[in-house]
């Protein structure tokens, strides 16, 4: 949590607007608590599982 929004408040400062990652289907609730929203369909990465693109605005 503590590394998600370090990368936030940096990227902010820097002028982004938006954030995004790929992260695990499993981590779905995590990334929702902080404000991130699935987008598109769920995707699998070979050799380690299903995910999803997760994105949040800043600022």
């Amino acid at each position: 949590r503590e590394v998600l929004r370090a990368g936030e408040t940096e990227a902010t400062v820097r002028g982004a607007r938006l954030m995004w990652c790929n992260g695990r289907t499993g981590a779905r609730g995590f990334y929702e608590r902080h404000g991130y929203e699935a987008v598109g369909e769920e995707f699998v990465i070979e050799g380690v599982g299903p995910h999803y693109v997760f994105a949040r605005r800043l600022g």
